[in-house]
Parts: C-alpha cells; structure tokens; sequence
C-alpha cells in the first residue's frame, strides 16, 4: 500500500479517537478536519510549538507526538477545564488535561491496529518532548463549540509505525514482518529466568551431612557479579543487591549473544 494513503489512514483513526474523546469530555462535540501531508517534499515544523510525544512497549523510539503552538493548547485545556467547572484552572492542570487527551486518542489508535498488528503492544506515558525529526503526517483541525474557535495541531508518526499497520516499507513495497517488533519472536511464550549466584564443589559425604542450619559458602558479596540466565542460556551479567530488603540484580552488560555454556556465575567463586 502506498505510504501517504497509511500516514492518511492512520492520521484520520487519530483524529477520530480525539474528536471521541474530547466530545466525551466537554459538553458540544467538536468537529476535526484532517489534512493529510504528503510527503513528496520536506516540511519544516515552527520552531515555538509545544511537543507531546507516545511510546509503545517493546518500541525503542517514540512512535506517535502530537505539537501545537502554546497559546492553542491553552485554549484547549481551558475548554476541558471549563468543561469540568474550573474557569481558572492553573497551568500546570491544563497541561495535564491535554497531555491525557493526546494519551486517549494514542490508546484509541493502539486498539484499532490490534488486527493489524502481528504483536500487541501496550501504549506508554505521554509526556513533553523536543520537535520531532520525521515529517508530518497531518495537519488536524479542532473547531471548539466552546468558545467557539479553531485550534491547529500538527500529527507526526514515525515510519516504523505506519509500516507496522499494513506491512509497508518507506517506498511501499510489503516488508513481511511488524517493525515494531523483533522478527520470528513469539512474545507470549514465558521463559524461565534465574540467576546463579555461585557455586562450588563438595564430597559425597559433605552432601549426605547437609542438614538444617548447614551454611554453604560460596563466595560471592554484595555487589559482585552474576550471571542471568534463561533456559540454560546466558542472556546478560548482574550485581546483586538489596532493594527495599529483598534480593535483586542490576544488569550491567548484556551479552552479544546467549551462551550455551555452563553459567560462570561469581568471579570469587572457584
């Protein structure tokens, strides 16, 4: 499929899970114009806009940000404050509003490409961010009944995104795989992972004598390394430590690869 009719889609399912939810918040609801951009030409984005920005689990980068100048989102978190009784509501409450209602349509959008998606994946926290590097996918176009004026925001999503919803590369040919996810990677299987604290060698007849109360040394402090293992599988080192009075372990490195080989569990233990 052709990647401006996917930014186009995924731009309208955008603007619908916001007309749906700020329709849902104040008491008229609103009426949104998408524009799509096409993305033939480089667009600059004005400098003095304020940026939101989305996640997705098991996603490296941000995949959704949603700007507008400052004086637009005032005006729409004025109208959702208003909408809840609070005509001078602070700052830092309108913000807040808005930051949800970019947080709503981010969700609404997620559950839509569910049947799209090879793999589900859980939307993250919005909040603040710098401008974004990719190109716009479309202009929207909120027009308030309360007050009654138009207020402009700019939809950029990333391009692994818009590949995910129908498999398409940049150039619209079909990639056969989900970017947003590591290829040939079932993700619902559960793994059984420990972490080998240390080990050490002992005599048949020391065995036999373990018996409640027998302390077994292996070596190993606070703070030392270990190895974190899943299946028999080297995946990363760690350093134990207590946290909140449990047991736990910081990764410090990951490994390039599993190793199959027997876990090297403590440095100090032989």
């Amino acid at each position: 499929m052709d990647p401006n009719t996917v930014r186009a889609w995924l731009a309208d399912r955008w603007g619908a899970e916001l007309e749906a939810a700020i329709g849902s918040m104040v008491p008229a609801r609103p009426a949104i114009t998408v524009r799509p951009a096409l993305h033939n030409a480089a667009v600059g984005l004005p400098g003095d806009m304020i940026w939101f920005s989305q996640g997705f689990s098991r996603c490296q980068e941000k995949m959704i940000w949603v700007g507008a100048a400052p004086s637009a989102w005032n005006v729409l978190g004025q109208a959702l404050m208003s909408a809840l009784g609070l005509e001078d509501a602070p700052v830092e409450d309108m913000e807040a509003a808005c930051r949800d209602l970019v947080a709503q349509s981010g969700n609404g959008l997620t559950q839509r490409l569910a049947d799209h998606l090879e793999t589900r994946f859980t939307p993250e926290a919005v909040a603040k961010a710098p401008a974004p590097a990719h190109q716009p996918a479309a202009t929207l176009w909120v027009d308030l009944a309360e007050p009654r004026t138009r207020i402009e925001l700019v939809l950029v999503l990333h391009d692994d995104l818009c590949r995910a919803a129908f498999g398409s590369s940049s150039n619209g040919s079909q990639t056969g795989r989900n970017p947003l996810t590591r290829p040939g990677v079932p993700h619902d299987i559960r793994l059984t992972l420990h972490v080998t604290l240390g080990r050490t060698s002992m005599q048949l007849a020391d065995v036999l004598a373990i018996t409640n109360g027998t302390v077994i040394e292996l070596g190993c402090k606070i703070g030392d390394g270990v190895d974190i293992v899943v299946n028999g599988m080297v995946i990363a080192r760690g350093q134990l430590v207590v946290c909140n009075g449990y047991y736990g372990v910081k990764v410090v490195a990951r490994t390039a690869s599993g190793q199959n080989e027997e876990p090297a569990a403590c440095q100090y233990c032989s």
